[in-house]
């Protein structure tokens, strides 16, 4: 099979299929989301401060 080929010349990576990442939920959205502990989410601004802040 040419599983390969056939994503590579599909339109999936044309730029009109591509989504601006404010659209793409952080990964703290996607994993706090089943848990609906209340808490808003981290901004991904926050997370990246407090990453070179902790790192």
């Amino acid at each position: 099979m040419h599983w390969g080929k056939a994503l590579m010349w599909s339109t999936l990576w044309g730029p009109a299929c591509q989504m601006s990442r404010s659209n793409v939920s952080t990964m703290e959205q996607i994993l706090k989301d089943p848990l609906k502990d209340g808490e808003p989410p981290e901004s991904q601004e926050a997370m990246v401060q407090r990453y070179l802040e902790q790192l």
